[in-house]
């Protein structure tokens, strides 16, 4: 395992190519494009472990993203009680045209196995729920595996969530200096959740847990948007995997370690706010408007296309569209083929609106 002091500075040049240490990574190949992941052993390198490899990939491909400036965002560090200390992203709308009106907030998670990914990453998703809704979104950095398995994610994102419904947020917004955020009127007591991938499989969690542990102040969760979310942890592998290609899938290796990261031994799989997609019908006919967003090439979309036939059954207000032509993360991970491209930003133009209707029917 490398020490912090032994991960010396990264270095950027022209060619392309990061140094972490003495170690050289190639931008364009590994850490830029999920087809090469597939031929990325895990020992990297002697100095990296796994976890660390998979985040200076992560960190690679994110680097347009992570660099650009946004006057409209400003950070917060909170206290989350027992799980700590937790860096939120905050993003305020650009325009304001109505700043009398309260307004409900979007709680924002990221992806990335539960392991590896920072809210930064997804600041295109933010910025434009934030625009397209004029609601304030807050996406928090919450607790990663393997340092800090189940439940520590869940466990802040629900501190998070209450500190949004006591007024924290109301009160960072005043003393902000970040234009229009002291001009933003927010409705603390209505949160919509949303997120990829893991960061969907929190909200849903979310949800679930606040139906018997509810928020202060009587807030409620009033949507959901989730993009290709993981809702079943309790499926074996290779029954996800027999129903898509497993050329187009995230890499074996990399699925299942994210899983053994976030659940070691002895969490089991079959608890509700570790999959969602099995919490009882009474939980689940509770759960707010949500809006399930599938990828036909994805390995997850089986379950997450269920739960959402079982939620519309069960009464819940639900949309739920499956885009064919696409895998996991297509409205982020890069990929070489243009033509891919164009079928992913269709899609990903498509999914966003979508949250961003239920967001503004329920928030507004």
């Amino acid at each position: 395992m490398i020490s912090k002091n032994s991960l010396k500075e990264i270095n950027m040049g022209n060619d392309s190519k990061v140094s972490v240490g003495d170690v050289l990574i190639q931008v364009d190949g590994y850490g830029s494009d999920p087809e090469s992941m597939h031929e990325l052993p895990l020992g990297l390198s002697n100095h990296l472990s796994q976890v660390e490899q998979l985040r200076v990939m992560a960190y690679m491909a994110s680097l347009p993203v992570l660099l650009s400036y946004d006057r409209f965002r400003f950070k917060k560090w909170i206290d989350t009680g027992r799980t700590g200390k937790c860096r939120l992203c905050i993003y305020v709308p650009k325009t304001l045209k109505d700043t009398k009106t309260p307004r409900g907030v979007v709680m924002h998670l990221n992806g990335g196995g539960w392991t590896i990914g920072r809210p930064e990453v997804e600041a295109p998703i933010c910025r434009y729920i934030a625009d397209t809704v004029g609601v304030v979104v807050v996406s928090p950095d919450y607790r990663k595996a393997p340092k800090y398995p189940y439940p520590h994610a869940l466990e802040q994102a629900f501190q998070v969530a209450s500190w949004i419904a006591n007024g924290g947020l109301s009160h960072a917004l005043s003393s902000s200096r970040v234009p229009n955020a002291q001009n933003v009127c927010v409705d603390p007591t209505r949160i919509g959740l949303s997120g990829g991938s893991a960061g969907s499989n929190l909200a849903c969690a979310l949800s679930t847990l606040c139906v018997s542990r509810p928020l202060p102040n009587r807030a409620k969760i009033r949507a959901q948007g989730l993009l290709y979310p993981a809702l079943n942890l309790a499926v074996p592998y290779h029954e996800k995997l027999a129903r898509v290609d497993p050329g187009r899938v995230l890499p074996p290796w990399m699925s299942q370690f994210f899983l053994r990261a976030y659940l070691p031994p002895p969490r089991h799989a079959s608890d509700p706010l570790i999959s969602p997609a099995l919490a009882s019908d009474h939980v689940a006919s509770c759960l707010p408007p949500t809006i399930i967003l599938t990828a036909a090439y994805d390995y997850l979309a089986h379950e997450a296309d269920h739960y959402a036939s079982r939620l519309h059954s069960l009464g819940v207000c639900v949309r739920h569209r499956r885009f064919e032509d696409v895998g996991h993360g297509f409205d982020g991970i890069p990929t070489r083929s243009r033509k891919q491209r164009m079928l992913n930003y269709k899609a990903r133009d498509e999914a966003w609106g979508m949250i961003a209707d239920v967001m503004r029917e329920t928030l507004l």
